[in-house]
Order: C-alpha cells, then structure tokens, then sequence
C-alpha cells in the first residue's frame, strides 16, 4: 500500500462526525493512541481515519506517540531499575536484635479473644477504603511513569516535525529514516499527477512507504505481525 490514504471519511474538524467511535475512542496500541496529538492543527486531516486506525490494530503502523520537545535523559534500563530499587529496600529492612525482640503475650482466654474481634467487625473505618484508593492510585502512576522510562529509551528525533519518539516508531523502507504517524499522514499524491505515488520526503525515491515494528517488550493482545505500507 502506498502512503496516500483516500478521503472518504469525514474530516474531523469540519465539525461532522465520523461514522464510527474511533474519534472517541481511548484504546491503546503498545502504548500509543489511535488519535492524533494535533501537532498539525492548521492542517486538513482529510486521510482515511478508518484504514489508518485499522493499520494501527494490525501493527502495520506506529501509534500516535505523543512528541516531546527535548530529548528525554539517558537512563539505565527501568526494570534493572526498579529491582534494584525492590533489592536496596530489601537490604533495609529492619531486623530486631535478640534484645530488642518483641514481648509474646501471653495468649487471651477465649471468651475475651472472641468479644473483641467482635466489637472490631463492628467498627467500619473509612481511613482503610481511603488508604486502599491512594495505594492503588499510586501504583497506577508508578506503573505509568515504568512504561513511559522504558517507552522513551533510545528516543528518535522524527526529522519533520523535529519532536522525540519512542525508538520503535515508523521507519521509511527506502532509506530507513524515522517519520512519525502525524507527519506520515500528512504526505500527499502529487495534486498536479494524483495517479503517480508520492515520493520519499528524505530521498525522494518514489512509491513512498514504511515499516513498522512493534516493541518487543510490549504486551502483545493480538498476533503480531511485521508488514509494509
């Protein structure tokens, strides 16, 4: 398939809603939108949502990672990282001396031991609930600040918009140059010769295409499969 997509699906910005929900859709492909990140806001998106998004859950092409201005910093590998981190807090954890070893009660008769257990079940605490929302929510943006280290390392400038991407993002199969989806999007058929291809923006070779390649490390929910545009 070349990289010209038709124009049969409605331009969202025209204000006419596509036909489908993929506009408000917030399903993620290794860890990249369907949706673009409108870094062409003056643009007419006037490709094929449809084929685009279809591509994208056959991993034929790169999501729409979100670009960053600067370069991310050079970090080790975050899951060295984070069982390092689990390895230090394992080496500090306390251990009390014979001395300083905790006191064993002597065991409550049974009649005691059952009548406060029960007056506790009676108790409700809202702190608990409470505490269990902040440890979830904590683990959830620890879990996303993992994937964003691990996604961002080795980051590629993609040459036209000139912003940083994960490093498994489009390549152009004549020259392997790195383009992201928003700007592989934008690259039109000639207007002049709408029959003729369009040409490598890099090397203008011509029949303009690219490959995409999923990461290795990300988890797969469908079969995954290499394949040229």
């Amino acid at each position: 398939m070349g990289s010209t997509l038709s124009k049969d699906t409605p331009n969202p910005s025209s204000g006419t809603p596509p036909p489908t929900s993929a506009w408000q859709s917030d399903q993620q492909i290794d860890y990249g939108s369907l949706l673009p990140n409108g870094i062409y806001p003056g643009s007419p998106q006037d490709y094929d949502h449809r084929v685009v998004r279809r591509l994208i859950c056959d991993r034929r092409l790169s999501p729409f990672y979100k670009g960053l201005a600067d370069e991310p910093v050079s970090v080790g590998d975050p899951s060295e990282e984070d069982t390092s981190a689990q390895t230090a807090g394992a080496d500090h954890t306390h251990h009390p001396s014979p001395a300083h070893a905790p006191i064993i009660k002597k065991p409550e008769s049974f009649g005691k031991s059952r009548e406060r257990s029960s007056s506790n079940s009676s108790t409700y605490s809202p702190s608990g609930t409470e505490n269990a929302k902040a440890k979830q929510k904590l683990e959830a943006e620890r879990k996303k600040l993992f994937v964003e280290k691990k996604l961002y390392k080795d980051a590629l400038e993609c040459p036209i918009c000139f912003l940083y991407y994960p490093a498994n993002i489009n390549h152009s199969r004549c020259c392997a140059q790195p383009i992201c989806t928003e700007c592989f999007v934008q690259i039109k058929r000639p207007p002049e010769t709408p029959s003729t291809s369009a040409s490598c923006p890099f090397c203008v070779e011509p029949n303009f295409g690219v490959y995409y390649k999923p990461p290795e490390w990300a988890e797969k929910t469908v079969e995954v499969r290499r394949g040229f545009i």
